[in-house]
């Protein structure tokens, strides 16, 4: 059900749009990453028994590294850098919540309630845009993305409604 409230979102609630959907670079680049967090998300069973702090430093050590070689090439194509407090705040953001407090939050969703429960939190993201996208930039909400909304969180709620005892 989270799915398609994810494609009813995405495809503006016609399904036929699905046919005729251009995939560009950056969509690809999502997709990639929507398969390494899936991917990241069934290893989380696998970790070490270290404390959490440990291993999120060691997780965020290698992609600094695997990055490396990407943000070398995004260094060279920039020109300057006009350093601001706006740009150290946004840094600051990043850096904090949507790295180490995201990430410690979801390891611990996944420890408490299992890979399928907690990965279910993705399929949130379209409607979370949706709603920003409506609330910070005066966008219109459609039905197909109230629809989007019902099936996201139906899916959601029956993952955690029925959920098979471990």
């Amino acid at each position: 059900l989270s799915t398609l409230g994810v494609i009813a979102i995405v495809c503006e609630g016609r399904p036929e749009r699905l046919l005729s959907l251009h995939v560009g670079r950056g969509d690809l680049l999502v997709l990639c990453g929507v398969i390494a967090w899936a991917v990241y998300t069934s290893l989380l069973r696998l970790r070490p028994a270290c404390h959490p702090l440990s291993f999120l430093a060691v997780t965020f050590a290698i992609a600094a590294l695997v990055m490396l070689p990407l943000a070398a090439t995004e260094w060279q194509a920039i020109r300057t850098i006009a350093w601001r407090p706006e740009i150290f705040a946004a840094f600051a953001y990043v850096a904090v919540l949507p790295s180490v407090v995201a990430y410690g939050l979801y390891n611990s969703a996944v420890t408490r309630i299992g890979a399928a429960g907690a990965g279910q939190a993705i399929t949130l993201m379209p409607l979370f845009g949706a709603l920003l996208a409506a609330g910070l930039l005066d966008e219109s909400l459609h039905g197909y993305h109230l629809t989007g909304m019902v099936l996201i969180l139906a899916g959601i709620i029956l993952t955690a409604c029925y959920r098979s005892p471990r």
